[in-house]
């Protein structure tokens, strides 16, 4: 995985690569720390009403067309309650591979999941997963660095 990230390059000044989980923990800071989480317990102790879950609330629990998506797996990025300061999923929907790792078959897993209660799998949420379990809860994000000329 951590190879085929390299294939999402746009162009020489833009490298993709998966996200470290210290970046992560940046990330969830940050979030806490600006106006979308006015209360930190959003990122760090329930996500419920901003990410993906079975017990998705407020704006979160999203219905189209009398169907619940909330929940249920769905594409990133397919509803704009789902995301906190322009990132979509980081909490719920579906985890994110990091390159956090424990051994050659262990890597870090983040961010929960839509078959778990917000406050169960937290956007911070850290757990370890077997990469050759079958999973179909698991995606990777990409940290994309972008340089440019002067």
């Amino acid at each position: 995985l951590y190879n085929k990230c390299k294939e999402f390059e746009a162009s020489d000044k833009v490298k993709s690569r998966m996200i470290w989980g210290c970046q992560w923990d940046v990330t969830c800071k940050w979030l806490a720390e600006t106006k979308f989480a006015s209360d930190p317990s959003k990122v760090y102790s329930n996500s419920s009403s901003w990410g993906n879950y079975k017990d998705s609330t407020d704006n979160a629990k999203v219905v189209e067309n009398g169907e619940n998506k909330y929940g249920t797996k769905q594409n990133t990025g397919c509803s704009e309650y789902w995301k906190a300061n322009n990132i979509y999923d980081f909490a719920g929907n579906c985890y994110e591979w990091t390159q956090e790792a424990s051994s050659n078959y262990v890597r870090g897993i983040r961010g929960g999941a839509y078959g778990y209660n917000g406050s169960e799998r937290p956007g911070s949420e850290r757990k370890i997963s077997i990469t050759t379990d079958n999973i179909s809860d698991l995606r990777f994000s990409l940290h994309v660095n972008s340089s440019r000329d002067s």
